[in-house]
């Protein structure tokens, strides 16, 4: 009997099994059961070297806390969110923070780690400045000379950007959330570039024109028949759509679901559509029905 692996491409990427490699593939072919014993040897590398980088980091934080956590909680939230990318940007994910919040020298990295990580490390810790206005200004404009196999870090940047602001919805930290809301624009032209990790972008962006309150990202319509609806998310859970009825929010039916999607638009459904609001066009009409938005 023979075993055959599964090995396919996305344009550039190349996944072996669920593990990324560079190896450009033009289509499907299958690996003989010969080369099992081979990729299975490379993923537990690839596994060794991930966790020495989240030992040699949680070492190097020591008692350092994010919020009221250990330090670590964030580092794995940020490995988590970069790991989709690769063993590199996983990597360089839990070391994000070591040379710019430890006393880690970027030559301590590099001995252990690499010369690519290290420069991307670099990449990702702030500059020096008289004050974080300062500093994310000279940080900025460094990454946005970045390219090449480099842009591995601006990975790296998004997820961690994303795993603070989900981090503060949870913890309904409207003070920082907000800093980051503003700083928004400057950040994402600096950090962004086209076609990388655009699931990440797409998340951070959808925060940033969301509401929050209670731990929830919160989003608002308003359609003819049902008028105001509204929907609240986590990034683990979507919650079903809200109606005013008598005064109260419940559950709407399935034709909310199709007003807010765009199937109200089918001809077979009930031919309901929905204009999306802003925040402040959501308060207003709340403000008509007597009820607040996140009663």
């Amino acid at each position: 009997m023979r075993f055959w692996q599964r090995r396919v491409s996305f344009g550039a990427r190349t996944e072996i099994n669920g593990l990324e490699s560079n190896a450009p593939v033009a289509k499907m072919n299958r690996v003989p059961a010969s080369n099992q014993v081979t990729t299975l040897y490379a993923f537990n590398m690839n596994q060794q070297k991930i966790e020495k980088a989240r030992k040699f980091a949680i070492d190097a934080h020591g008692d350092q806390k994010y919020g009221e956590l250990p330090y670590h909680v964030h580092l794995d939230a940020v490995a988590e969110i970069a790991g989709k990318y690769g063993e590199a940007a996983q990597i360089i994910a839990y070391l994000h923070d070591v040379a710019e919040d430890t006393p880690v020298q970027l030559n301590d990295i590099e001995s252990k780690f690499g010369k690519f990580v290290a420069e991307c490390v670099a990449i990702l810790s702030d500059e020096p400045g008289e004050n974080r206005k300062d500093r994310k200004r000279k940080t900025y404009s460094k990454m946005a000379n970045v390219s090449g196999e480099l842009e591995t870090a601006l990975i790296v940047k998004a997820a961690d950007r994303l795993a603070n602001m989900r981090a503060c919805v949870s913890d309904n930290n409207h003070e920082l959330l907000k800093m980051y809301k503003e700083e928004h624009e400057v950040f994402e032209k600096s950090v962004r570039r086209k076609s990388l990790c655009e699931n990440i972008w797409y998340e951070i962006n959808k925060m940033v024109r969301l509401a929050q309150h209670n731990g929830y990202n919160y989003e608002f319509w308003e359609s003819p028949g049902f008028g105001l609806i509204r929907q609240k998310s986590t990034f683990k859970e979507l919650h079903n759509p809200e109606i005013i009825v008598n005064g109260k929010w419940i559950t709407g039916n399935p034709y909310v679901v199709d007003a807010i999607t765009g199937m109200g638009e089918d001809p077979w459904s009930c031919g309901e559509i929905s204009n999306e609001l802003s925040v402040e066009e959501a308060e207003k009409l709340a403000g008509v029905n007597k009820i607040g938005l996140y009663e």
